[in-house]
C-alpha cells in the first residue's frame, strides 16, 4: 500500500507542475511572437488554460481517490489567482494599457503561480511583479524617447513569471532543508 501512496503522490505532483512545464515550452515562442507583432498568439496561450484545469481536476481525483497524498498546494488557489490577475487585467485594459492577449497570459501565468506552496507565493509574486513593471519601465521610457507609441508587455510578464518561481522554488526548497 506505501507504494500506491507514493505513486498518487509523485502523480499529484506532476499534475501540479504541468503548468509550468507548458509555460517553459511556450516562454520563447511567446516572447518572441510579442516582440515582433506585438500580439500574443491565442494558438499558444489557449492550450495552457486546458492544462492548467487538467491538472487541477487530476490533482483533485489523486487526492480524492487517497487523502493520505499532500498535494502541498490548496487546489482554491489557481483558480482565485486567475480570477484575481484577470480581474486587474482587465482593468488595465480598459484604460488600454494593455492588450487582450496580456489579459490572457496575466491569468495563465497567475493560474501556474496558484499551484505553488502558499507560503512562498507571495513573496515570490512580490518580487515577479516587481521585476515585471521595473523592466517595463524602463523599456517604456526608451519606448517614449524613440516615439515609440506600442510596447510588448508580454516578455515582461513571462520574465516576472520566471522570476517569481525560481524564488518559490528555492523558498521550498530552503525550507525543506532546515527541517
Amino acid at each position: 500500500m506505501p507504494t500506491l501512496v507514493l505513486l498518487l503522490h509523485l502523480c499529484a505532483r506532476a499534475c501540479a507542475i504541468a503548468t509550468t512545464v507548458y509555460l517553459a515550452a511556450v516562454t520563447v515562442p511567446l516572447f518572441v511572437a510579442d516582440i515582433t507583432t506585438l500580439r500574443l498568439p491565442n494558438r499558444l496561450l489557449l492550450p495552457g488554460f486546458a492544462v492548467a484545469a487538467g491538472a487541477l481536476a487530476a490533482s483533485g481525483f489523486i487526492e480524492a481517490a487517497n487523502p493520505a497524498v499532500l498535494l502541498g498546494f490548496d487546489r482554491t488557489a489557481p483558480p482565485s489567482a486567475f480570477a484575481a490577475a484577470v480581474a486587474v487585467f482587465l482593468g488595465l485594459r480598459m484604460v488600454g494599457a494593455v492588450g487582450m492577449g496580456d489579459v490572457k497570459l496575466a491569468g495563465l501565468l497567475a493560474a501556474g503561480l496558484g499551484f505553488l506552496p502558499p507560503s512562498s507565493v507571495a513573496p515570490a509574486l512580490a518580487a515577479g511583479l516587481l521585476v515585471s513593471f521595473v523592466l517595463a519601465g524602463a523599456a517604456a521610457v526608451i519606448a517614449l524617447l524613440r516615439a515609440a507609441r506600442l510596447l510588448a508587455f508580454g516578455p515582461f510578464l513571462l520574465s516576472g513569471y520566471w522570476v517569481a518561481a525560481l524564488i518559490a522554488v528555492a523558498g521550498t526548497t530552503m525550507a525543506a532543508t532546515q527541517t
